[in-house]
Formats: C-alpha cells, sequence, structure tokens
C-alpha cells in the first residue's frame, strides 16, 4: 500500500492523503537460444528457437533496449547471416537486458538423391553411402 498526497493546498500545507494500490508484476527472464541457428532459405521468423520460463517472445531486427515496436511479424523472411533478438513478455512487463541473440544461417534446400524408374536403382554421388530400407510388407513379404 503506497500513500498519496494530492499536492498542496490553498494554505501550502499538503492536502488529505489518498491510499493506492499498485500491483507489481515479476519481470520474466530473458530467453534461451541457441545462439547460430541454421536453417533453408524460406525460414520465417516462426522458424526461431527460443525458450521462456514465462510469457511469450518477441523477435526484432534492433538490439536497441528496451526494444522498439513492432516486433518482427511470424512471416517476416531470415535473412543469411543475420543476428536477431528476443525479449520475453509477460503481461505489461519485458525480460531485463540484454535481448537474447541468435544468428541465423540459411542453406540452399536439399535436392537428395533422384530414384529411377527401374527398380532397386539409386543415383548417389561415389563413396556415399546407402542403406536399403523396405518400408512395404505384404502377406509377410518384402515388396
Amino acid at each position: 500500500m503506497l500513500t498519496h498526497y494530492n499536492g498542496p493546498s490553498a494554505t501550502g500545507l499538503a492536502s488529505q492523503k489518498a491510499n493506492v494500490s499498485i500491483a507489481f508484476t515479476t519481470r520474466p527472464t530473458p530467453p534461451t537460444a541457441i545462439a547460430a541457428q541454421n536453417f533453408c532459405t524460406g525460414a520465417t521468423v516462426s522458424n526461431l528457437m527460443a525458450t521462456a520460463t514465462s510469457g511469450f517472445i518477441n523477435w526484432y531486427s534492433s538490439s536497441t533496449y528496451p526494444p522498439i515496436p513492432p516486433a518482427l511479424a511470424n512471416g517476416t523472411a531470415l535473412t543469411t547471416a543475420t543476428t536477431y533478438y528476443a525479449d520475453a513478455v509477460s503481461g505489461t512487463c519485458i525480460s531485463a537486458p540484454p535481448l537474447t541473440q541468435v544468428t541465423v544461417t540459411l542453406f540452399p534446400q536439399p535436392t537428395g538423391p533422384t530414384m529411377a524408374k527401374t527398380p532397386n536403382t539409386v543415383s548417389v554421388c561415389e563413396g556415399t553411402n546407402v542403406k536399403r530400407y523396405n518400408h512395404c510388407r505384404k502377406r509377410g513379404r518384402w515388396m
């Protein structure tokens, strides 16, 4: 409970006091994240990984604290060799500084080996280890 005086009266003395209730909210801890994250091209902010002990996580492109809204939208495309910054938000409180940093590296989408139409034929690079897996079984026989 906090006692608040409304200021001086016409006589220069403090006027009536009033009790004011103030609710204090615990500040969330900063999120934790792996500092270097790798993705395939086309990844977005929603692919960034971090964990907050309470509340939710916002991502920013600037390290300014407190963060300057708005946070990046989940559909914002990630850029390679770029650092993104996160805070945790619980109620009206944001986590203490510094913001959590994640640097992103993007790689091309993998293409993988191609299957030929001839059964049991696969094209792979020389020196590649190949394992054969049969996923279909019919009446006790592998197909």
